[in-house]
């Protein structure tokens, strides 16, 4: 039985074109003649419905578990020591906290299963709520951390930034941010669905595609949520390694060069998006991609600062994620499609906030022609 509810089921099993000799199976689940539940794995795999999802052995875990604390404990020293100091951007690290926080309960509103009884109802709330705070003092305490010493080091980063955490939304150094943020996502986005359609140029099979969010299909409001919470906090963690290097090795040089390494292993892994049998024929085409990719990254990052590097994870993200479909008629389109314009519109909103009060078309524009 399927994990929801429906009045449909179908199965298949074939041959997996990219491991010959090996059977594939897809089962399939519908609610009214719309898709709910899709499997896609191994004939054989037991318990298909009741496993967790890229579960770890005992090992990795441990060592991910220590290093996650270990970096938790780092940040909460040096988040101590700044507001000690009277460092700290105490406002900026509480709207940024704040807004974590109430997007995670927007997510769990439009997303969650609610209960029909109301004590029911206060328990997963209350649950789901202790998760948000945990959540958010975590970004709390790595902004306390980390600003302070980039504003001081490479106070270019975090100039867009603090602007707009101060709520200077129509300053043009917030609204350049934006725009370039997101010509990065598109252009990043662009390179991965690039790497799963140019395979049939080398003989390959095409790798599987990069997923978007079938939990999500249409939940505009649950995309939008998500999009937002998984770019704030995929950029602080690559901002906090970056700096952390910075102090451990002493040299800005290598320790851009050590994350830009990483995150090029990082790409590699989930642009594949195969087994390591057959990734191994994909790397020829995976590691320009995933090294155009970081440079791209790193490139806005160190010369534009960390609100164009969010900006472009953002769009990224929302990218990858959202069901995007030029078949307006489909059930889950209006999701993919207000994703889409909120892109769009955000864009938009920072040509606009970049003229800084200039026409777009005015003298300015034309000088002395």
């Amino acid at each position: 039985m399927p994990p929801v509810y429906a009045d449909q089921r179908a199965a298949w099993v074939g041959q997996d074109l990219g491991q010959p000799g090996d059977l594939l199976r897809v089962e399939a689940a519908a609610c009214r003649g719309r898709p709910v539940y899709f499997f896609l794995g191994p004939a054989d795999e037991p318990d298909r419905y009741g496993r967790l999802p890229d579960q770890l052995p005992g090992g990795p875990q441990t060592l991910i578990s220590v290093i996650i604390s270990s970096i938790f404990t780092a940040g909460s020293v040096l988040a101590w020591r700044n507001w000690r100091r009277g460092r700290a951007n105490l406002a900026g690290a509480f709207r940024l906290a704040a807004y974590a926080a109430i997007l995670m309960q927007l997510a769990w509103v439009v997303l969650a299963t609610h209960a029909p009884s109301f004590y029911d109802e206060v328990s997963i709330f209350s649950g789901q709520f202790g998760e948000a705070v945990w959540a958010s003092v975590q970004l709390w305490i790595w902004y306390l951390a980390l600003e302070p010493y980039v504003r001081r080091r490479w106070p270019w980063l975090m100039v867009g930034w603090n602007r707009l955490l101060a709520g200077r939304w129509r300053d043009p150094l917030v609204g350049r941010d934006l725009l370039l943020g997101g010509l990065l996502g598109v252009a990043t986005t662009l390179l991965f669905q690039a790497q799963t359609l140019l395979p049939n140029w080398m003989g390959l099979a095409p790798p599987t595609p990069l997923s978007i969010r079938e939990d999500l299909l249409g939940q505009s409001l649950g995309l939008l949520a998500i999009g937002q919470l998984d770019a704030l906090y995929d950029a602080q963690g690559q901002f906090f390694v970056l700096f952390a290097l910075v102090v451990l090795l002493r040299r800005p040089a290598l320790a851009v060069a050590v994350t830009f390494t990483l995150q090029v292993l990082i790409l590699l892994l989930v642009g594949m998006g195969t087994v390591v049998a057959q990734a191994v024929g994909y790397l020829p085409l995976a590691v320009p991609i995933a090294m155009m990719s970081a440079a791209l990254i790193f490139l806005v990052l160190l010369r534009f600062g960390f609100l164009a590097h969010l900006t472009g994870l953002l769009f990224a993200v929302l990218l990858s994620i959202s069901p995007l479909t030029t078949d307006l008629s489909a059930w889950y389109a209006a999701s993919g499609l207000v994703c889409a314009l909120t892109l769009a519109g955000l864009a938009g909103y920072g040509l606009i906030a970049s003229l800084g009060g200039r026409r777009l078309l005015g003298e300015e524009f034309f000088g002395d022609m």
